[in-house]
């Protein structure tokens, strides 16, 4: 089980991002250049915050895999530390820049900051693929939660049940088990559908985060590069010890083993299921 101190302080970090984004949409108001770019990494951190909490609660409930969830989230806690000292020291830059600045500022800074702020868009550009490769990430996470959960429905509604147990259902859903085996699938099929889009999305991402990192050739650069791309690949090799992909490029369920997550008392004709929460999976404008 996670230590309380380690599970409270990935959670404090939402708080702060969520600070910082909110000081940045009201600095980028004030400044003339580059003004959409920055609006953009606004919003990408507002998509974020919203998944971040999610996952981490996500993360919290899963009972198999708990090695391989756990590194995940270790890594995107990392990544999240060192990223709230970029966007702190950018929210400076900004503020700076702003015909009404929050902070005090000498001439020399004002001047330094304009002459940077024009050669800046690049960075915006790589902190925005940043947060896409996490947020790309995340999602690919909870769809493969969902999926998993909704094949443990299906194998139990596919399964020999008594009539005293059809019955159950058509009371619980208002639909018979045929008609409950349909709606399951056809969300299946879209988790999987939805999954099967983030390859191109993160790859692109990626692009922009390493030709940023190669020409920047700065340490501390390369080092938040390997930090998200860590958390993308774990994720990546998560989502293939859950449900790998076969050669048609599909990801068939496993084997059913119900017992994970259903406690029927059919004695009692009392049972209650675990349906899956689905997460925010929302995409800003231009985003990969």
């Amino acid at each position: 089980m996670e230590p309380f101190s380690a599970a409270a302080a990935a959670v404090a970090l939402c708080p702060i991002v969520i600070g910082i984004a909110k000081e940045l949409r009201v600095a980028y108001k004030k400044i003339t250049y580059a003004r959409q770019e920055l609006e953009e990494l606004v919003n990408e951190m507002d998509i974020f915050t919203d998944l971040y909490t999610e996952f981490l609660k996500v993360c919290s409930t899963r009972k198999k895999h708990r090695r391989s969830v756990s590194s995940a989230k270790r890594k995107l806690v990392s990544w999240t530390k060192h990223a709230i000292a970029d966007f702190k020291t950018l929210a400076h830059k900004v503020d700076a820049l702003s015909r009404d600045p929050v902070y005090k500022h000498s001439i020399i800074d004002t001047g330094l900051a304009k002459f940077k702020w024009y050669f800046n868009t690049k960075h915006l550009v790589y902190l925005r693929a940043s947060l896409s490769i996490t947020r790309q990430s995340m999602v690919g996470f909870t769809n493969i939660c969902a999926i998993e959960l909704l094949d443990e429905q299906l194998a139990h509604l596919k399964s020999v049940l008594t009539a005293q147990q059809r019955e159950d259902i058509l009371y619980e859903y208002g639909m018979t088990v045929e008609q409950r085996i349909q709606v399951l699938q056809s969300s299946r099929d879209t988790y999987e559908l939805k999954q099967s889009q983030l390859p191109n999305r993160l790859e692109e991402a990626e692009k922009k985060v390493n030709d940023y990192a190669k020409q920047k050739n700065k340490q501390d650069v390369i080092k938040q590069k390997r930090r998200v791309l860590d958390f993308s690949e774990s994720v990546e090799r998560h989502v293939e010890r859950v449900l790998p992909m076969d050669d048609a490029g599909n990801r068939p369920p496993r084997p059913p083993r119900l017992h994970y997550y259903y406690y029927y008392y059919y004695s009692n004709t009392v049972y209650a299921t675990f349906t899956p929460r689905i997460l925010d999976t929302r995409i800003s404008s231009n985003v990969p």
